[in-house]
């Protein structure tokens, strides 16, 4: 669908991100369930593993992350974002945009497949010297719009994002906040 002339909200051009040819899942730690579908709001899972399971490859799926969702990357497996063609895109502004905060040093989101796009997810360091917070070595990795940030002023990542072997990233409109 294309609207002549573009639609816009308060000056920025919009698309519909539920075009697509995919599945559409929800995630949310606040009424999220593994038993759910995570096929509408109203049946959210709880994790974003969980929605990835669901996805399949080169579909297009979309997993919308709702507001307020808090997600703890305790490890390098919490999340491995591995099925290529996902868009993960976060609903909320402010302190109700989703928020993944890592805790340990060795958690990391492992990037490993093609054509995975982030977008509005605020990714916190919970923990002094995270070593690799987004790690990608999928090709065609999109980043739009997220945050890099701490829950302190003594916690840190050594890397924020690291793109390994991943070709042609886009990283488009982010902010990482560094400590003072």
């Amino acid at each position: 669908m294309a609207l002549d002339g573009g639609f816009r909200l308060r000056g920025i051009p919009q698309t519909s991100e539920l075009l697509t040819t995919g599945n559409v899942y929800f995630v949310s730690s606040v009424t999220g369930s593994s038993g759910n579908s995570g096929e509408s709001i109203a049946a959210p899972l709880a994790t974003l593993d969980q929605a990835t399971n669901k996805c399949t490859a080169n579909q297009h799926d979309i997993v919308y992350i709702l507001p307020n969702h808090a997600e703890t990357i305790s490890s390098a497996t919490s999340w491995v974002p591995d099925i290529a063609g996902v868009q993960y895109i976060g609903i909320g502004v402010g302190t109700d945009a989703p928020e993944l905060t890592f805790s340990a040093t060795a958690s990391r989101i492992p990037v490993s497949a093609a054509n995975v796009t982030f977008k509005n997810i605020h990714f916190v360091a919970g923990i002094s010297a995270i070593v690799e917070g987004v790690s990608v070595t999928g090709d065609y990795f999109t980043m739009e719009n997220c945050k890099f940030k701490f829950s302190t002023t003594a916690y840190d990542f050594i890397s924020m994002l690291d793109l390994d072997t991943a070709h042609h990233a886009v990283i488009r409109n982010n902010h990482f906040i560094a400590e003072n």
